[in-house]
């Protein structure tokens, strides 16, 4: 199918509204004006806004809940975050792919979620990061305990199970953890029509991300996997990611914009920061290697600080995430980042995917990637395009804990061309241009980073 939705217009002036013929011209000038300036997008839906820049003939292009003078489109995207009805319990979804999902959100409801649905008029005034994020049971029962007590904040997860007695092992997980009943509101997917053993059945990765993003009531999300360790928790990544929403803007208009144009964070675009920190991963899948156990060490805040990991890093037991697939993570410039004390920006490049944090109004994944295969590269290629920046924060760090190959998904047959399908698209919709595969300077410089963390792990077993 086309990943390219429906157009629609987001405004229309209603003349049946201009009843008093009494107004005069000026306050229906100002009636329109108020307008324009309030009208926004759905949550999560595209908006494009085409604008003149203040300081130059230039366009600007920004997502979200930006409020600049200008013409403002929206694409519509799926809503798999509704409100139920008080009798509803879930609501069916029919993929891209003819394959049907009946969602139900909230299946087990958090006391943190309870509590942030009883406050939702007041997200703005919000200080909490929610972690979005999705997996299959087995990786539900294997690591959603320790995520939720390293985390101690609000947790948006979906789960595909197959039938009644997969639903039974997801609430036998809950009922297992006090953490996981604190923080973790657990949104169930239930195939219908089909089974995983179907030679056409697929896992619908970013259609379950979009279930988790969705549902998300705080005024950032962290989306990350499943299988992810934050170094601290909630409250230590609050405390940079609002010392950097104030110094970034500050500073940004003081570096062009990748797209070519003035800061679009300093011209008026709110909203446009992405904050990645950098993913290691662990050499086996062992967490003794670690120098501190994490489940005793998740009654402190910060259970592996940077000195800590960089210890490890020399010692070969931490190394930058999926170092064999350049791409990916490289672009967070890890050696940058081991002798920085401050923040700094992340170029884009094609096929980034970094796990971050953002608004929680940031674009939804396409759901026409399944399975494996550039499926989070996907929407992060969709952040810079519609204007978001990318930076790194100093302190703050995820570790992965590396796959059972028996577990992961297959690849995604038609990922290359869905990919491509994509760009052409989101590039032609914000007016930016392309990015094409890394060529040989890009290629270079992840070699070459590549190279350093190869070279100083040598170095220092040497030492």
């Amino acid at each position: 199918p086309s990943i390219q939705g429906t157009y629609y217009p987001l405004f229309s002036l209603d003349t049946s509204l201009l009843i008093g013929y009494s107004l005069c011209l000026s306050a229906l000038l100002l009636l329109v004006v108020v307008v324009v300036q309030m009208i926004h997008c759905d949550n999560h839906d595209l908006l494009r806004v085409s604008a003149l820049s203040s300081s130059s003939t230039s366009r600007r292009y920004c997502h979200g809940s930006a409020k600049i003078e200008g013409e403002r489109t929206c694409l519509k995207a799926p809503n798999l975050g509704v409100q139920l009805a008080p009798n509803q319990v879930s609501i069916m979804y029919q993929h891209p792919y003819d394959r049907w999902f009946e969602i139900f959100p909230a299946q087990f409801l958090s006391s943190a979620g309870a509590r942030l649905r009883r406050d939702e008029s007041q997200l703005e005034s919000n200080r909490e990061i929610a972690i979005a994020t999705q997996g299959t049971l087995d990786r539900i029962e294997m690591h959603l305990d320790r995520l939720a007590r390293c985390w101690q904040g609000p947790m948006s997860v979906a789960v595909l199970v197959e039938n009644a007695k997969e639903l039974e092992r997801a609430r036998a997980v809950v009922r297992r953890s006090r953490a996981i009943q604190q923080w973790v509101d657990l949104h169930v997917v239930q195939r219908r029509g089909h089974t995983r053993g179907d030679p056409t059945a697929f896992y619908p990765i970013n259609m379950l991300r979009n279930v988790a993003m969705q549902h998300v009531k705080t005024r950032w999300v962290f989306v990350l996997d499943i299988d992810l360790l934050p170094n601290a928790c909630m409250s230590m990544y609050v405390g940079w990611v609002e010392v950097m929403e104030e110094v970034v803007p500050l500073q940004a208009g003081r570096s062009e914009h990748q797209h070519g144009d003035a800061s679009s964070i300093a011209s008026g675009c709110p909203g446009l920061l992405a904050f990645i920190p950098p993913a290691l991963e662990l050499t086996r899948e062992d967490m003794s290697d670690l120098p501190v156990s994490p489940d005793e060490a998740f009654e402190q805040c910060e259970f592996l600080s940077k000195a800590q990991a960089l210890e490890c890093v020399y010692q070969g037991t931490l190394r930058p995430m999926h170092m064999y697939y350049p791409p990916a993570y490289i672009p967070t410039n890890y050696s940058r980042w081991i002798s920085s004390n401050s923040w700094f920006e992340i170029p884009y490049s094609s096929r980034f995917e970094p796990y971050y944090i953002a608004r929680s109004d940031v674009p939804l994944f396409n759901d026409s990637f399944v399975d494996r295969g550039r499926n989070f590269a996907q929407q992060v290629y969709h952040m810079w395009a519609s204007g978001y920046r990318f930076y790194s924060i100093p302190s703050l760090f995820v570790i992965d804990i590396p796959h059972n190959s028996t577990m992961q998904a297959p690849f995604f047959a038609n990922a290359l061309q869905t990919w491509n399908e994509f760009k052409n698209f989101s590039s032609s919709f914000y007016g930016v241009e392309k990015l094409y595969s890394h060529g040989a300077t890009l290629g270079n410089r992840l070699q070459t980073e590549v190279d350093f963390f190869t070279n100083l792990v040598k170095a220092k077993k040497v030492s």
